[in-house]
């Protein structure tokens, strides 16, 4: 990958974007007391923001001063060892304005410390605990979708999933933001030398094998670990997925929509040309990321506006 492979309003970006060794697991305490420094965003004027410790989890709600009854469970990225909702506040006030809607971020617990489940019934118990809440927050229970980036767009996946298995109560949509979704990928040859930024194999290798507490790759894995491990799509909500040609999980992320497609779920794929992981964070103010941008907003408006 060189330069001239990056879209042109996106280089600059893709030149100065971090190149931290997540692969290096014992230097995770020092990587994320600087993510948690360095990550922070500024909410927009007009969402007031707190953080709210459920019985089971922690919590950070973002409300519009005029909720219009939709609301979105929203899971960070980290590659599941880092990471805070705090890192999301531009993005998540963002959307809350935007759409009228209440935003709930999870504050999940990281491998390998918590290996899984751990994140995972973290992002389940903020649901329920919305499901329950939703009237004292000014949503309808009913119109609650669910939101991830990275490895967040992966738990996002796998609580979608989850939900239908158990006959819970469905989200209204789902977006996956260049999700994190098959530990696959990292044991596959054909992507190990390509010089991926943000997110390369190495570090996708290190934290699949610290979440599922095996190496990445193994025969078999628990449900709801991986969502593309997940054998039957068949009644999951509209998806929306976004993913650059340039990101590692470019090649999971079409599979995985081609996949609910043939599953007759309703499924958007926007495959951004020139794009790297992350790339709305890290060019915000570019054309290609306002667009990208917008398109997420109009997949949640459609499937979150009322009926």
């Amino acid at each position: 990958m060189t330069s001239t492979d990056v879209h042109p309003q996106l280089r600059e970006a893709w030149a100065k974007a971090p190149k931290l060794p997540y692969h290096k697991l014992e230097r995770l305490p020092t990587m994320r007391r600087a993510s948690a420094a360095m990550g922070k965003t500024s909410p927009v004027e007009g969402v007031s923001v707190r953080n709210v410790q459920t019985d089971e989890t922690a919590v950070r709600v973002y409300t519009p001063g005029k909720p219009g009854g939709a609301a979105v469970l929203w899971m960070h990225g980290g590659g599941l060892l880092l990471g805070t909702p705090e890192q999301d506040d531009a993005v998540c006030s963002a959307l809350a304005r935007d759409l009228e809607a209440v935003v709930v971020s999870v504050r999940y617990r990281f491998a390998p410390e918590h290996p899984f489940p751990a994140a995972h019934d973290d992002c389940w118990s903020a649901w329920q605990w919305m499901q329950t809440q939703a009237s004292a927050h000014g949503f309808d229970p009913g119109r609650v979708a669910l939101a991830g980036t990275s490895a967040g767009g992966g738990l996002a996946a796998t609580l979608a999933q989850r939900l239908r298995d158990e006959a819970e109560a469905q989200s209204a949509a789902v977006l996956l933001r260049w999700p994190m979704l098959d530990d696959r990928t990292a044991v596959n040859p054909a992507v190990e030398d390509t010089a991926h930024v943000v997110w390369n194999n190495r570090s996708n290798r290190a934290a699949w094998g610290a979440y599922l507490g095996q190496a990445a790759g193994a025969e078999t894995v628990s449900p709801y670990a991986v969502a593309a491990r997940h054998e039957d799509l068949h009644g999951l909500p509209p998806t929306w997925i976004g993913v650059g040609t340039l990101d590692l999980f470019h090649d999971e992320a079409v599979a995985y929509a081609r996949r609910l497609a043939l599953a007759e779920v309703p499924t958007s794929i926007e495959v951004v040309r020139g794009a790297f992981h992350d790339f709305t964070t890290l060019a915000p103010q570019a054309e290609i990321s306002k667009a990208c941008l917008g398109q997420q907003r109009a997949f949640l408006r459609r499937y979150l506006s009322a009926t």
